[in-house]
């Protein structure tokens, strides 16, 4: 729709943000990059889904261990494959991903304060609280923390 010239703005992610400077449609006016810490992608899921699936929440985590493990021991094979899923070339691949951390099993500890308190993903939540509180989109201050839920990383395959 952005492309059609049916939006005027549009919030991307890369590799798609890439690809559209790269086309010269577009060009960002802010990235994360700006805000160290504060963005993070994270997993939902329903509240019911270990009842109607058991196993499933825990098989996404593993699996999702199991590919960062293979993409840090088979880098050129790993990136190949998920450049040319993205429709670029390992080199860009590799740019685009430049000040990403893709969090493996010690950063996502770290996050859920499990190695150490009160980890960056629990610390960041009050500017979160605050910045929707500012906004008016939600006034439930102190209550994000509690959607949070670490036994799939702990529990998660060595």
């Amino acid at each position: 729709m952005f492309l059609a010239g049916q939006l005027d703005a549009v919030s991307l992610v890369d590799p798609f943000l890439h690809q559209l400077e790269r086309a010269g449609k577009g060009h960002a006016i802010f990235t994360s990059r700006e805000i160290p810490g504060l963005i993070a992608d994270v997993l939902v899921v329903r509240r019911d889904l270990e009842t109607v699936c058991p196993g499933a929440t825990q098989a996404v985590v593993d699996g999702y261990f199991q590919a960062l493990a293979f993409w840090r021991s088979h880098d050129e094979e790993a990136t190949s494959l998920m450049a040319k899923s993205c429709g670029l070339g390992p080199d860009e691949f590799r740019q685009v991903q430049q000040g990403l951390l893709m969090a493996g099993r010690t950063e996502n500890e770290d996050a859920f304060g499990l190695n150490r308190a009160p980890g960056s993903l629990i610390g960041a939540i009050g500017a979160w609280e605050k910045i929707l509180g500012e906004s008016g989109e939600s006034s439930q201050s102190g209550r994000l923390a509690s959607f949070l839920d670490s036994r799939f990383v702990k529990a998660a395959a060595p």
